[in-house]
């Protein structure tokens, strides 16, 4: 049968539950035997001493000798000391008879509270002479460690030992009773402990899978396409433990899936818009020279062939863009002095530029040598350059800084007004971008340049960002690590 989730979680709290109660109740129960026990055996040698005193007196009576004394006897003095706390009868002293009242000499004395007849009850309990020879009881040839001892003395004489079996087990009747008792405790102990290990796993499987439950719900969603916020995940998100990490990673996939999404729709639809331009264009031209409208010499061949030439730029772009995402550009990495290539991008701009009424500075140069593909980054320095020169009204500036620290090289380039909205900075390395509201295209280029650059720094392991320039237009801050 397949389990859900939550029903494999509670059945794993449940036997944790279950292991430990079973541990905790047997260890108790073992504690418990081993300390009563002790607590057996600790009575069992106060009642030896107790008995002892009762042995001494009765040695002193019989004439400072153990002749006639039997194992009834021994089991009478016993018993007037149980181990139970019970407060024991007083003891009789002993009466002396004799058989002949009127013959001289010492008098034998005997114990007259014998019970008449029969065996005497089996023994646990031995009293030995100071030679080890058995004078009541029964004998016990056992190891040093499985007996209890009591030395009884005169005149700080031993005169005996009194013997008994240590207990290792619980055998009195009271004490098997008292047992019993505890282990049922234990078992309706351990039957409410169950309950409530039950009902609290139950509940914790249910608070700790909630957030699961939630991402599992999310992912559902995304892979059905469905990019909407999820507010019952996003209450999960907030902490440092594994599931918050998870609700907010799922969290961010959604906005990047999102975000991925109004992009690609965006990048379709502006495709589309400048691929429609340059084919509307050529559509009408070849149906005019077709119709005769106009007539077929080298003015409208260069009309045409100027917008073969946006379509193939374009085209041209497109597939640049498209390997530099996936990593298809080819990089050759190797010592690049970033002085000489800034100097050699700048060169071959110097006309178009000044033909457009803009000027290029290089201050604050320094020999930066990092490890780098250089074709490639001529590249990104030349869409840099085309990308200012495009959209800098003249007359205008474009002012490259170079520096460096320990492990950074930092380029700046900077240009003239006019600049971009605040908001605008993170989307201009977005591909086919404008900044402009229309679709005006006055200016040339499909926005493909910033987002070719932006693939170039990331291939080097650098970072690229823009922001407002000091000379009141837009500024480009490239940071590229010196060594990999």
């Amino acid at each position: 049968m397949q389990l859900s989730l939550t029903q494999k979680l509670f059945t794993c709290f449940l036997a944790l539950t279950i292991v430990v109660l079973v541990a905790t109740l047997g260890l108790a129960r073992w504690s418990f035997e081993r300390g009563f026990l002790d607590y057996v055996n600790t009575l069992e040698r106060g009642r030896m001493e107790r008995a002892g005193q009762d042995l001494l007196a009765v040695y002193k009576a019989n004439g400072y000798h153990w002749d006639g004394f039997s194992d009834s006897d021994l089991h009478n003095i016993m018993n007037r000391h149980h181990t139970h706390g019970k407060r024991p009868p007083p003891m009789r002293q002993p009466v002396v008879a004799s058989t002949n009242e009127a013959e001289p000499g010492p008098r034998r004395p005997r114990l007259i509270d014998r019970p008449a007849g029969g065996k005497p009850p089996k023994m646990r309990m031995a009293l030995v002479d100071p030679q080890g020879t058995l004078i009541a009881g029964a004998p016990l040839s056992l190891a040093p460690e499985n007996v209890i001892n009591h030395v009884i003395k005169h005149d700080e004489k031993p005169i005996a030992e009194l013997r008994t079996i240590i207990h290792r087990t619980i055998s009195s009747p009271d004490d098997a009773a008292f047992a019993d008792q505890q282990t049922r405790q234990s078992a309706i102990i351990g039957g409410i402990a169950m309950l409530l290990a039950a009902l609290v796993s139950l509940g914790l499987s249910r608070v700790l899978l909630k957030p699961i439950h939630a991402s599992i719900a999310s992912v559902a969603r995304l892979s059905s396409g469905d990019y909407k916020p999820n507010g019952s995940l996003q209450r999960h998100d907030e902490g440092n433990d594994e599931l918050a990490r998870l609700a907010s990673d799922l969290e961010h996939l959604r906005k990047t899936l999102h975000a991925t999404r109004k992009s690609r729709q965006r990048l379709l639809a502006d495709i589309s818009h400048e691929l429609r331009t340059p084919i509307t264009i050529l559509s009408g031209e070849i149906s005019a020279l077709l119709e005769g409208l106009r007539p077929l010499d080298k003015q409208q061949l260069q009309s045409l062939e100027e917008e073969v030439n946006r379509l193939k730029h374009l085209v041209d772009d497109l597939n640049e863009l498209a390997l530099s995402d996936v990593s298809g550009l080819r990089y050759e990495f190797q010592a690049v002095e970033l002085e000489i290539v800034i100097s050699n991008a700048i060169d071959s701009f110097q006309l178009l530029a000044k033909e457009a009424g803009i000027s290029i500075e290089f201050s604050n140069k320094h020999s930066v040598a990092i490890s780098g593909d250089t074709q490639r980054l001529h590249q990104l320095f030349s869409n840099l350059i085309k990308n200012s020169v495009s959209y800098t009204d003249p007359p205008g500036c474009i002012r490259f800084t170079l520096t460096q620290d320990q492990s950074i090289a930092h380029i700046v380039i900077e240009d003239s007004p006019p600049s971009t909205t605040v908001d605008s900075y993170t989307d201009l390395f977005d591909a086919l971008y404008r900044d402009e509201q229309s679709r005006n295209r006055h200016r040339g280029g499909a926005g493909l340049g910033l987002a070719i650059c932006r693939n170039i720094v990331k291939a080097h392991r650098g970072q690229i960002s823009a922001g407002p320039s000091t000379l009141g237009g837009l500024q480009i801050d490239i940071k590229l690590p010196k060594g990999h």
